[in-house]
């Protein structure tokens, strides 16, 4: 409630001066203070300051955005040739910025974080590598599994097939040979 009354209150000044500074004066902290203890509201200097600055921001972005709805249409108008010196769009390039700056920031975590997993993985992997490695039974299971009998068997019928494949060409180039000849 307290915080309440203090941001209307703080919103009427604001209103009052729409190109105020980003800081609140003395004065103007205690004017705000008697007028909400004019309304029964007993506040602290230390809360109108911290909504002040969360009122301010909002307010900053706002006055930004339609800024650059106003460049958005200024845009249009510069597309058509019409020329306006007024127009000033440096907000665009501050929201610009501020976009990028967030991308590059993302990148960033997304790299370390993917860095700290990839990390974290290698060092699990090695540490269940090296408990294999010390389990002579798990390397002589791992090693005459039904996976590598198969692998085994599969290799030995590949010799075969491929002296057999070996023959086949032969066979072929040798009939092609023959056919090719003319017969007498």
């Amino acid at each position: 409630h307290i915080r309440n009354e203090t941001k209307n209150e703080l919103d009427r000044l604001l209103k009052l001066h729409d190109d105020h500074t980003a800081y609140l004066a003395n004065d103007e902290v205690t004017t705000v203070r008697k007028n909400l203890e004019g309304r029964g509201v007993e506040v602290d200097p230390v809360l109108i300051k911290d909504t002040w600055h969360q009122l301010y921001r909002r307010h900053f972005l706002q006055k930004a955005l339609t800024h650059c709805n106003l460049c958005k249409r200024g845009f249009y108008y510069y597309q058509r040739h019409f020329v306006d010196s007024e127009l000033e769009c440096n907000d665009v390039v501050l929201f610009w910025r501020i976009q990028r700056m967030l991308v590059i920031t993302a990148n960033t975590l997304r790299q370390q974080l993917t860095n700290t997993e990839v990390r974290r993985l290698e060092k699990n992997v090695k540490e269940v590598l090296d408990d294999f490695g010390e389990d002579m039974e798990k390397k002589t299971q791992l090693i005459t599994g039904r996976r590598v009998q198969l692998a085994e068997d599969l290799s030995k019928i590949k010799i075969p097939q491929q002296t057999l494949q070996l023959k086949l060409l032969k066979l072929n180039i040798e009939f092609h040979t023959l056919k090719a000849v003319p017969q007498r």
